[in-house]
């Protein structure tokens, strides 16, 4: 049996394949809800411009992603594979919190399992 660490590795490059993929090839323009969004809003905040942002709750990551492209270039990939480092980060947490449950190793290979192939986890986690 494949440990779970191990699986949410092979996620994560699975995810950051498909990043690199969809920039190249373009497919991310078709899924542009979030990642355009908030890409736009790194953007004119990295220039200095003011963005109303509609909730506080999505006020963190622009803001986040502005100062990313600041220190760095303002490319879509540096948002892609941020969000595979979350992705992961919340993988790990995860695995923390099912930690302090009594759960079979079998059950908790099965629950991460779940989480590294779940459909739109795979098609969005590189876009947000």
């Amino acid at each position: 049996m494949i440990a779970p660490k191990t699986m949410l590795w092979v996620g994560f490059y699975i995810r950051l394949f498909y990043s690199f993929f969809a920039i190249n090839t373009g497919v991310w323009a078709y899924f542009t809800g979030d990642a355009g969004r908030f890409h736009e809003m790194a953007v004119l905040l990295r220039a200095g411009t003011e963005v109303e942002i509609a909730s506080l709750i999505g006020l963190n990551y622009p803001y986040f992603l502005g100062w990313v492209y600041y220190l760095t270039t303002e490319s879509m990939i540096i948002g892609n594979i941020l969000s595979c480092f979350a992705w992961l980060f919340s993988g790990y947490i995860l695995l923390r919190i099912v930690d302090h449950f009594n759960i079979g190793r079998k059950n908790i290979a099965f629950l991460i399992l779940i989480y590294v192939l779940l459909p739109s986890s795979l098609l969005y986690s590189f876009i947000a």
